[in-house]
C-alpha cells in the first residue's frame, strides 16, 4: 500500500496486506498474560442482534460498571434508576440489557462487578497471595476503560481486604512503570491490550493479531468509504466517529487511522488523545465515542428500554383496574412518591406509566394480591399531587419537566382581523365568505392539509387512509410567523409519525444538517396544536420564510428515532432577505390598514401575478392572517382577479384601474356575518 499523507483522500478500506510502517514494538512480558481481547466482547448468540440492541447493551453495561466503580459497592436497581441521566433504567431493561454481561452480575436484588463477586469466595490470605501487578492488570482488563488512581486503589484494597493507605504507593508505582499499562491522561490508566498493536509486518497480520475480524463494525467499515485523513490525530478520530455514527473499539478506530497514515501512527499517542474527556467518552470493553454523541445514545437506550417495558406490561389492563376499584386502595409512602419523582426527573420528559412503575420501580408483580390496591392508591395520590400532570389513564408527567411555554400559543401565531370600515358604505373592508363565494383555487387552498395553521384546523379536509397505511414521513414549510415563534404546527395529518401518547408528548428528534447530528427533546401539544423546542435548531438554518423541514421514521424498526433533515426551500413561500425587510417595514403602519389595502401594496410588486401560498406567506410576515380571509378579499373585489397558467398553476393579479369598482355585489350573500 503506498504511503499516505495526513491529507489523503477518502478510500475504501479493503486494501490487500501491506507492510506496517513505524510499528509500535510488541508488548513486553508481564506477570500474567492474556490473549488480546476481541473488540466485540459480547457472547455470540444464535440470533444476531440488531445494532440498536448491541448499542443499548454496551451503553447499559458501561453505565452500571461506571456507577459501581463510582460508589465502590454493590447497588440496587432503584439506586441505579436514580443515577440514570437522560434515560430510565428500568428493572426489566437492566436485566435484559445485562443478561450476557461479562462484567456485572445480579445477586438477589444487588448489582455488582463480577470481579468483586468472584473474590468473595476466597479467603483473605488467598486474595493477598496473588501478585499486586497481576491483580491491577486483571482489573484494567476486566473493565476495559481508563481508571483513575483512586478507583484502582479502592478496588484493589477492597478485594485484598487491606487499608487503601497500605497499597496506594505500590499501586501508583506499578501503574506508572509497568509496560502493559498506558497513562492516557493525568492519573488515569488503561491496559494496552485495548489499543492497536501495529508490531506485525503486514496488514493481514495486524488484523489477525488484534482479532479485528471478530468485530462486526470492522467488517462493515472495511467496505465503506470513510472520512479522509486530514488534520491532527484528534481531529481525524473525531471525523471518523462522526462519520460512522456509532461507538467503535479503540483497536478498530486505531486500525483505520493507521491506514490513513501508517508512517506517523502511534497507538499510544492515539490512546492519550482519546483520553481527553472533554471530547471523547470511553466505554467499557475498550470502546470509544464522542461526548457530543452521548445524548443520541441515551435516546436510543430510552427507546429500547421503552420497548422492553411495554412488552413486559402489555397484559396489565390499568384502565380496567382503575374502573373496577374492587379493592381498598393502599396509600403510597412518601418515600415511594419521592422515588417516582427521581425516576421522572431522569426520564427526559417521558411520562410515567403506572404499569411500568409498579413492575420496574416498586417491583410488585401483577399476580401479587397487593398489585391492584397499590396501583389504585398510587393513581389517586399522583392525581392529587400538584407536582404531577395527568396526561391519560394511568400516565403522568412531572410538571417541573415541562417548560412553561409548552401549551401556550405565541401572540405572533394568533390570526388578526381588523375592523376597518369603508367610509362611503360603512361596511367592513375585510370579510370572510363561505366556499360558494370563493373563486379560482381558493377553496382548495383553504382546505389543503399541508397548510393547516393555528385557528384554521377546522378548515382542513383530511385525505382518506386505509387502516394499514403507515405514515413514515412529513414535509413542513416554515412560514415567517412560526420562524419568529420557533414553533411548528402540529398538523392532524401527521400525528401518527410523531407517535403521540396523549395531550402532551415528549418527542426525541435526531436533527441532521449535513455536517452534524444533534438529538433534541421537543414537545408536542394536542391542545395548542404546536410542536415546541425545535426553533433554536432550525431558525439559523432556514430562511425567514419558506424553509422546509423533512421528518421521517423507519416503520420497519419499532422505536427508531424520528429524523429531522433540511429540505430544499419551498419556491412558493420563499422570501429573500430584501423582500423580508420590505415586508417587515410594513408591520407598524399595517396596524391601521385593512387587508384589502395591504393586498394592493403587496400585489403591486407582483406584476405577473402570484400564487396563493406566496401571497399568504408575505401577508403573514406583516401580520398573522387566515387563508380564508385572504381568499375572501381576493374573490370579493373587482380589482383582484386570477389567470390560469398551465394545468396546475393559477396566478392572482391586481388591476389598479378597477379599484373604483369596489366590492362585487353578487358576493354579498356569501359574506359571513
Amino acid at each position: 500500500m503506498p504511503n499516505k499523507t495526513s491529507a489523503a483522500p477518502a478510500t475504501r478500506i479493503n486494501a490487500p496486506a501491506q507492510p506496517a510502517h513505524n510499528a509500535v514494538p510488541a508488548p513486553s512480558t508481564t506477570v500474567e498474560t492474556s490473549p488480546s481481547p476481541t473488540p466485540e466482547d459480547e457472547p455470540t448468540t444464535a440470533t444476531p442482534e440488531d445494532s440498536q440492541t448491541r448499542l443499548a447493551r454496551r451503553f447499559l453495561e458501561d453505565f452500571v460498571v461506571t456507577s459501581l466503580l463510582r460508589q465502590g459497592r454493590a447497588l440496587k436497581g432503584n439506586e441505579l434508576a436514580a443515577a440514570a441521566e437522560g434515560f430510565t433504567a428500568s428493572r426489566i431493561g437492566l436485566r435484559e440489557g445485562l443478561a450476557h454481561s461479562q462484567r456485572v452480575v445480579l445477586t438477589d436484588r444487588d448489582w455488582d462487578l463480577k470481579l468483586r463477586s468472584a473474590q468473595k469466595s476466597l479467603s483473605r490470605e488467598e486474595r493477598s497471595r496473588r501478585p499486586l501487578q497481576a491483580a491491577i492488570e486483571e482489573l484494567l482488563r476486566e473493565i476495559g476503560k481508563p481508571l483513575p488512581l483512586p478507583v484502582v486503589v479502592r478496588e484493589l484494597a477492597s478485594i485484598r481486604g487491606v487499608y487503601p493507605e497500605n497499597v496506594r504507593d505500590s499501586i501508583r508505582n506499578i501503574l506508572q512503570t509497568a509496560r502493559p499499562i498506558v497513562e492516557v491522561s493525568e492519573g488515569s490508566y488503561l491496559h494496552e491490550s485495548f489499543i492497536l498493536d501495529t508490531g506485525a509486518p503486514t496488514e493481514a497480520l495486524i488484523i489477525r493479531e488484534n482479532n479485528l475480524e471478530t468485530d462486526p463494525n470492522f467488517q462493515d467499515l472495511r467496505a465503506r468509504e470513510l472520512p479522509p485523513g486530514a488534520g491532527t490525530l484528534t481531529e481525524r478520530a473525531i471525523a471518523m466517529l462522526q462519520g460512522v455514527q456509532r461507538p467503535l473499539a479503540q483497536k478498530t478506530l486505531g486500525f483505520f487511522l493507521w491506514q490513513q497514515d501508517p508512517k506517523t501512527f502511534d497507538s499510544r499517542a492515539l490512546a492519550r488523545a482519546l483520553g481527553d474527556r472533554k471530547v471523547f467518552y470511553p466505554m467499557v470493553g475498550g470502546y470509544i465515542t464522542l461526548q457530543a454523541q452521548m445524548p443520541q445514545w441515551r435516546t436510543v437506550v430510552q427507546q429500547w428500554m421503552q420497548g422492553l417495558s411495554g412488552a413486559s406490561t402489555d397484559n396489565i389492563d390499568v384502565t380496567a383496574i382503575l374502573r373496577q376499584r374492587g379493592a381498598a386502595a393502599i396509600e403510597p409512602r412518601p418515600e415511594d412518591i419521592n422515588e417516582l419523582k427521581n425516576v421522572a426527573r431522569q426520564s427526559n420528559g417521558h411520562p410515567l406509566s403506572l404499569a411500568n412503575v409498579m413492575v420496574d420501580v416498586l417491583e410488585i408483580e401483577p399476580d401479587s394480591p397487593n398489585f391492584a390496591p397499590t396501583l389504585l392508591g398510587l393513581n389517586d395520590a399522583l392525581r392529587r399531587s400538584p407536582e404531577f400532570l395527568p396526561i391519560g389513564i394511568g400516565r403522568f408527567l412531572l410538571r417541573e419537566a415541562v417548560p412553561p411555554y409548552v401549551g401556550e400559543v405565541p401572540e405572533e401565531l394568533r390570526p388578526v382581523q381588523l375592523s376597518i370600515r369603508n367610509p362611503e358604505t360603512d361596511e367592513s373592508l375585510d370579510f370572510e365568505m363561505s366556499d360558494e363565494g370563493l373563486e379560482g383555487d381558493a377553496t382548495a387552498f383553504i382546505h389543503d392539509p399541508q397548510w393547516e395553521d393555528i385557528n384554521e384546523e377546522f378548515e382542513v379536509k383530511l385525505p382518506r387512509r386505509t387502516g394499514t397505511e403507515v405514515v413514515t414521513s412529513a414535509r413542513y414549510v416554515i412560514l415567517n410567523h412560526h420562524h419568529r415563534a420557533g414553533t411548528i404546527k402540529l398538523r392532524r395529518l401527521d400525528e401518527d409519525i410523531f407517535d403521540l401518547e396523549g395531550p402532551l408528548t415528549r418527542i426525541s428528534v435526531q436533527a441532521e444538517d449535513g455536517s452534524s447530528t444533534e438529538v433534541i427533546g421537543a414537545w408536542a401539544s394536542r391542545e395548542s396544536g404546536l410542536i415546541y423546542g425545535l426553533g433554536e435548531w432550525y431558525a439559523p438554518r432556514t430562511p425567514q420564510s419558506g424553509g422546509v423541514l423533512q421528518f421521517s421514521r423507519d416503520s420497519t424498526a419499532p422505536g427508531s428515532p424520528l429524523r429531522l433533515q433540511l429540505g430544499s426551500p419551498d419556491k412558493l413561500t420563499l422570501i429573500d432577505a430584501r423582500r423580508a425587510e420590505e415586508l417587515e417595514a410594513l408591520r407598524e403602519p399595517a396596524a391601521y390598514l385593512s387587508l384589502f389595502e395591504l393586498l394592493q401594496s403587496i400585489m403591486a410588486e407582483h406584476q405577473q401575478g402570484a400564487e396563493l401560498p406566496t401571497l399568504w406567506a408575505e401577508i403573514n410576515v406583516i401580520r398573522r392572517t387566515t387563508k380564508r380571509l385572504i381568499c375572501s378579499v381576493l374573490s370579493g373585489y373587482h380589482c383582484f382577479y386570477f389567470k390560469q397558467r398551465g394545468p396546475k398553476q393559477i396566478l392572482w393579479r391586481y388591476d389598479a384601474g378597477k379599484l373604483d369598482q369596489g366590492f362585487k355585489r353578487n358576493k354579498r350573500k356569501y359574506v359571513r356575518r
